[in-house]
């Protein structure tokens, strides 16, 4: 039967290609064989390697006391509205020394993280802006973008702790 079937296909598919499949399954095989010796080493070095972190572990020496950090100041939370970007500095120790993390949230992020009375004057904006026919928005990392066609009609974005609203406007109609 299985000559047959491979008489048949050698009839309608040249011989070259029923070669270059047979070579390429082949290839196939061998790859996934040497994979997976591969990964069989890999393991087996990998345990001894576990046994000696656990030993270094025990056998971490102490600092002194001229070694010892000196002590950090406490974090307090200050309301710095002038602030571009809402951050949060963690200290980190990092080989004897102190790091400063430093993480900066995107417009969604900052928004969960804002008081109720924010979110709630948010939601007041938001109605009123969906109340309007063919305006939209667009919210990127730093801001969220009302527009109707290509023409931007607002901007909101944090500034610190604040949410701002800034409008597009031409200043000197307003002089």
């Amino acid at each position: 039967m299985i000559s047959y079937t491979l008489l048949l296909i050698a009839s309608v598919v040249p011989l070259w290609q029923i070669i270059v499949v047979a070579v390429l399954a082949a290839a196939v095989v061998a790859l996934g064989i040497t994979d997976t010796v591969l990964l069989i080493k890999n393991k087996k070095a990998e345990q001894p390697s576990q046994a000696a972190e656990q030993q270094t572990a025990e056998q971490v020496p102490q600092p002194t006391a001229a070694e010892q950090p000196l002590p950090q100041p406490p974090i307090t939370e200050t309301e710095d509205f002038d602030e571009e970007e809402s951050v949060a500095a963690i200290p980190m120790m990092v080989d004897g020394k102190q790091v400063y993390v430093r993480y900066v949230f995107s417009f969604s992020a900052k928004l969960i993280q804002s008081p109720q009375e924010v979110q709630q004057r948010y939601g007041e904006i938001m109605d009123d802006v969906n109340a309007y026919a063919k305006v939209k928005t667009s919210v990127s990392w730093r801001q969220l973008r009302i527009y109707q066609g290509r023409k931007t009609l607002a901007v909101m974005l944090f500034k610190g702790r604040k949410l701002c609203m800034a409008f597009a406007l031409n200043p000197k109609d307003y002089e």
